[in-house]
């Protein structure tokens, strides 16, 4: 029988709650065990996963020393895991990693305007002046994939009617899309200023 590979833990390198032993097939109840990781609340679940996707059988209890996520053993090589350095760019709130970026943080009392499908949304940019008949505003969405391992984003545009105060369209681009309609539209401007030449 082949030995599990080690998972890749990843982590963010805060303060740690739950340590996650990994055991591989042996003739012991529950194995070998061969490794363990320390991880936060939020990366607790995702850690569980890549132990059980190597091929491990994995146990997680309430870790009773001061370290951080993203730690742990290989035990079979005695190679020491260290954690990562935090992300600046990343904030724990209300048990989710939100850019630092993302305006649905929770409030002080713990109110928040989070979207349960994981998406994180900045405030609006608004084009609002005193002469406009519409109003254009853009905002940066975004989501982690666990599965690309990257950050996934958009950009929102939504354009209101003033005289109403309805909304006119709502749209989604990808942020390459959003990139060159962003240049069309600076082209289109320099060609104005230009004289249209």
């Amino acid at each position: 029988m082949s030995t599990p590979t080690f998972p890749e833990l990843g982590g963010c390198g805060r303060p740690a709650r739950a340590r996650i032993e990994f055991y591989s097939p042996g003739r012991t109840l529950h194995g070998f065990l061969d490794g363990s990781a320390h991880a936060c609340p939020v990366h607790v679940e995702q850690m569980e996963a890549a132990g059980r996707e190597a091929g491990f059988t994995t146990y997680t209890s309430v870790l009773t020393v001061e370290t951080r996520c993203g730690a742990g053993w290989d035990y079979r090589t005695w190679r020491r895991i260290d954690a990562p350095e935090p992300d600046p760019n990343v904030v724990v709130a209300d048990g989710q990693e939100h850019p630092a970026w993302c305006a649905r943080l929770p409030d002080a009392d713990g109110n928040h305007d989070w979207h349960q499908s994981g998406w994180h949304t900045s405030g609006w940019i608004s084009t609002e002046h005193p002469r406009e008949v519409v109003v254009a505003e853009a905002a940066l969405t975004g989501s982690y994939s666990h599965t690309v391992g990257r950050w996934l984003y958009a950009v929102l545009v939504r354009f209101t009617d003033v005289d109403d105060n309805v909304e006119v369209r709502e749209y989604s681009l990808a942020l390459e899309q959003a990139e060159v309609f962003g240049a069309l539209l600076v082209h289109l401007v320099d060609q104005a200023r230009a004289g249209g030449r």
